[in-house]
């Protein structure tokens, strides 16, 4: 066995290898590794086939450009208990114009005047209860944390009439849709998971479904079935199922991170089709980091390819 050392403590210490050419050898691995399917390696792969010719258009479209970021930091609010921490998260939307940056590109030197140029539409922040700690008004860390990350959604505008959270049942329930093309499934989100089921071996037999009809349209949120409790609208990212009160909540980190950074350009997107439907067209997203949806989040991609679509 090694041992290892996590402050570099004590030296490091591996364990022997002595007999792994016996595991190595042994005819059940083998016969497993001829079955294990291989990657082939980048240097296998011929360009041509993961390449293709870029042609640029004759007019660039695009006058603007909108980049959204975010990230997370680590805090520990006691110096005598390090294990207890929180998170803070902070997203921010930057503004600029495509002749701004075909500028600054030919440009020798970048003059702080021209960094100026690029307009910073609005930055919001979350912190968020992550390990031994909780709301003084809740009992555990999983509801502290849901409740949070709802707060920060409903709390939220960027700068518009709209919530994030007013957004997110914009974009779940499909409403970017004039009425007569919504249909039934349109109007409702199956819950893989109740966040308030007192028994968590059940809770994972049966879906919840969350009719947007049934909505609290101030608040919303939905009435547990079982408990009679409030079900809030972010709990449709399913962040209840990997929260472990004695883990924390760290795994939900970078998901959480991802789809913030999807409902603020989907925030964008709605204000520009209320206000300015012709300039969508005219403008660029870039998004640091994947624009896939993954984990618990993986179903967000349904709706979200419904609206591109």
């Amino acid at each position: 066995m090694g041992y290892s050392s996590k402050n570099n403590r004590r030296p490091f210490e591996a364990a022997s290898k002595a007999a792994h050419h016996h595991i190595i050898n042994d005819p059940e691995v083998q016969r497993l590794m001829d079955r294990i399917y291989k990657p082939p390696r980048s240097g296998e792969i011929p360009l041509e086939k993961v390449t293709a010719d870029f042609e640029p258009p004759k007019r660039n479209k695009i006058e603007s450009i909108i980049a959204v970021d975010g990230g997370y930091a680590e805090a520990i609010i006691e110096k005598d208990f390090p294990s207890r921490t929180i998170h803070f998260l902070q997203f921010g939307a930057l503004l600029f114009q495509q002749e701004d940056l075909a500028r600054l590109d030919a440009s020798a030197f970048i003059a702080p005047e021209d960094m100026s140029k690029l307009k910073n539409i609005d930055r919001i922040k979350l912190a968020l209860p992550t390990k031994n700690i909780c709301f003084q008004n809740e009992n555990t860390l999983k509801v502290s944390v849901l409740q949070a990350i709802y707060e920060f959604f409903k709390n939220n505008t960027l700068g518009a009439d709209k919530s994030l959270i007013d957004t997110l049942a914009w974009f779940l329930f499909r409403r970017y849709k004039p009425r007569y093309q919504r249909n039934e499934d349109d109007r409702k989100w199956d819950l893989a998971t109740n966040p308030l089921s007192p028994n968590e071996n059940s809770n994972r037999k049966s879906i919840l479904v969350l009719e947007e009809q049934n909505m609290d349209r101030d608040n919303y949120t939905f009435t547990c079935p079982e408990t009679g409790g409030k079900i809030y609208l972010t709990d449709i990212f399913r962040f209840q199922e990997v929260i472990d009160e004695d883990f924390g909540a760290t795994g939900i980190l970078g998901y959480l991170v991802n789809v913030i950074e999807h409902l603020i350009i989907i925030h964008i997107i709605r204000q520009l089709l209320r206000y300015q439907p012709d300039a969508l067209k005219k403008v660029f997203f870039i998004k640091d980091g994947s624009t896939g949806y993954f984990g618990q989040t993986a179903l967000l991609h349904k709706p979200m390819l419904d609206m591109l679509i």
